[in-house]
């Protein structure tokens, strides 16, 4: 009898430990599964020189933002395969997840500063103007950032 008590309190206990893990510690863990029913974009800025003292990440759910962004990067030019110098270049990139009902996610990211390479499906794009025709205005606008903010700053630090 003692034996089978302590059997039971061993599974109760087990029971209620795995029942209980806390799933937040996933990242973005609500966002990613079950598929949602529209477009929808996540963004985290990486600032690898802690330039900016609060941490940026949203979710972008207008499916018109998100659709005009995925193929605005699919109409960016090639980056050049020649060598070029980025000399303004602070280190700060958004990372980019496109989630669209009906596809897998895509993963792009997108440098702030520099020569504003995007890079997406092992490809590497040019979004400096004149050749990004718009591409980090509009990332800026949807994202609702200025200019200084999206850079972290970097152009009044000139």
């Amino acid at each position: 009898m003692k034996h089978t008590s302590i059997t039971i309190l061993i599974c109760l206990v087990f029971y209620l430990l795995t029942s209980c893990s806390d799933s937040s510690t996933t990242p973005h863990a609500d966002m990613l599964s079950p598929k949602p029913e529209s477009a929808m974009l996540i963004v985290k800025r990486l600032d690898p020189l802690h330039q900016s003292d609060t941490e940026f990440e949203k979710s972008i759910q207008d499916e018109a933002d998100v659709k005009k962004l995925y193929e605005k990067i699919s109409s960016l030019p090639s980056f050049p395969q020649t060598f070029i110098s980025c000399p303004a270049d602070n280190g700060v990139e958004y990372e980019m997840t496109f989630i669209f009902p009906s596809q897998s996610a895509s993963k792009a990211s997108v440098r702030a500063t520099g020569c504003q390479q995007v890079m997406m499906n092992e490809k590497t794009y040019w979004a400096m103007e004149p050749k990004g025709n718009g591409f980090i205005a509009l990332l800026e606008h949807v994202l609702r950032l200025n200019n200084d903010q999206f850079s972290v700053g970097f152009a009044s630090q000139s």
